[in-house]
């Protein structure tokens, strides 16, 4: 296989290049693109929710959740159903084809983890965690001062 490099970055540009492309290409064996997983496993876990929670809980746009959604109910992973009592008001619930991919999902996530971790110890691991978390708490810091 073909090194991925990804020049003149350190060590964290590095890892997230390396995790988004392994990310996809795993993905794209399932038959899903970026951002499908989360939209899956939040309607697999809450159905019937509607697009602007959904939205809100992904954390995506209300145009890109609108085109997600119809892509995905295009290749039957979900369903959009009209609210019995608001017909302005979109459901959306997943298929058992879309469930199946969320579980696949699942798998390949724990699958990629262990890969990551394998030549970890415990502690290696939660030092790890620790000092990840907090370089996510500055970020979210940063982005919440910036909006």
């Amino acid at each position: 296989m073909k090194e991925l490099v990804c020049p003149n970055k350190d060590e964290i540009d590095e890892l997230m290049y390396l995790k988004s492309t392994i990310l996809r290409i795993g993905l794209n064996k399932i038959g899903l693109y970026i951002g499908q997983p989360a939209v899956l496993d939040i309607v697999t876990q809450n159905p019937g929710l509607n697009q602007k929670v959904l939205s809100n809980m992904a954390g995506i746009k209300p145009s890109t959740v609108n085109v997600m959604l119809s892509r995905m109910a295009k290749n039957d992973l979900i369903e959009i159903k009209k609210d019995e009592n608001n017909s302005k008001i979109s459901r959306v619930y997943t298929t058992e084809k879309g469930k199946e991919l969320a579980q696949k999902c699942i798998d390949f996530k724990t699958e990629l983890d262990e890969i990551i971790y394998k030549d970890l110890t415990d502690t290696e691991i939660n030092d790890l965690k620790n000092i990840l978390s907090k370089i996510n708490a500055n970020l979210k810091k940063e982005l919440e001062s910036e909006e």
